[in-house]
């Protein structure tokens, strides 16, 4: 399921980071990426990769075929609305836009995932177990073993950055109201650490369900959804919570950071979302 992010963030929200020649290098080579990251965590035998690498071919070409175009127009609007003011309300209206479309590539792929998870063996799932157990103890060492301090330099400098990318250097004001949102964050990383715990468990529960009972294709993906549905809509009040304050500050914080912003920040910005949407309608036609 990590993995299945990966991809869709190859498409989804990694362009976002990017420059333009990136993106399109980045798109074209996105069923590879995506092959990688799952082999990362699965070790796949050659004769599990075949039928999952053609899969995923296909997922891609649909998303070209039927995604791209509206990418470009989404892209255009927003950089239209860059070049202005930019409400809250305005930037959870995009902010949910973009939500959609990863939840439609979400449940777009879950075939994909469930016809891998029939073929995983207690192989496969214990060495996904070895991978989670060992890039816990980074995540653990980066967000939860260092002091508050160094928690808000790592999110401010990763922040900073992609604000960067888009407006251009950041003055002293600029800089101070995204420190400032960081400090008044509600992301705690002991309820975030919960969620990664509980993810994990639901997702070596759900692999091991398809593997001993051998579900068929429709119960697989039936499973494979229901964990999708969890993880993105946590049961859990503490995490929910976290998800529901989160989010709500991100709309505010994005529109707070573009009111702080120049005219000439704003029409950069506003261009790079323009050579984006041209990105998307070149990506559109080249295949």
């Amino acid at each position: 399921m990590r993995a299945i992010r990966r991809f869709l963030q190859a498409i989804l929200i990694a362009v976002l980071f990017t420059g333009c020649s990136a993106v399109r290098l980045g798109y074209d080579q996105a069923d590879h990426l995506g092959y990688w990251w799952v082999d990362h965590y699965l070790d796949l035998s050659s004769d599990k990769s075949r039928q999952f690498k053609s899969d995923l071919k296909a997922l891609h070409a649909w998303h070209r075929q039927t995604q791209l175009s509206e990418y470009a127009r989404l892209a255009s609007g927003l950089g239209a609305r860059m070049g202005g003011e930019l409400s809250s309300a305005e930037a959870c209206e995009n902010i949910q836009v973009f939500r959609e479309k990863f939840d439609l590539l979400s449940r777009q792929s879950v075939p994909v995932w469930a016809r891998l998870a029939q073929q995983l063996g207690s192989e496969e799932i214990q060495y996904l177990r070895k991978k989670f157990t060992q890039e816990d103890k980074d995540w653990k060492a980066k967000w939860l073993e260092a002091d508050l301090e160094k928690i808000h330099d790592l999110r401010y400098e990763d922040w900073l950055r992609r604000a960067e990318l888009f407006y251009g250097r950041l003055n002293h004001d600029q800089k101070k109201f995204i420190q400032q949102a960081i400090v008044h964050s509600s992301w705690d990383p002991r309820i975030s650490w919960e969620r990664r715990q509980l993810r994990q468990q639901k997702i070596i529960a759900a692999l091991e369900k398809i593997r001993q009972q051998r579900l068929n294709q429709s119960d697989a993906e039936a499973e494979l959804m229901l964990v999708i549905e969890q993880i993105l809509n946590p049961e859990d009040p503490k995490q929910a919570a976290m998800q529901r304050k989160v989010l709500d500050e991100a709309c505010i914080n994005l529109a707070g950071l573009h009111q702080r912003t120049t005219a000439s920040q704003r029409l950069r910005a506003s261009e790079k979302f323009g050579d984006y949407a041209d990105d998307f309608r070149y990506l559109t036609r080249s295949r």
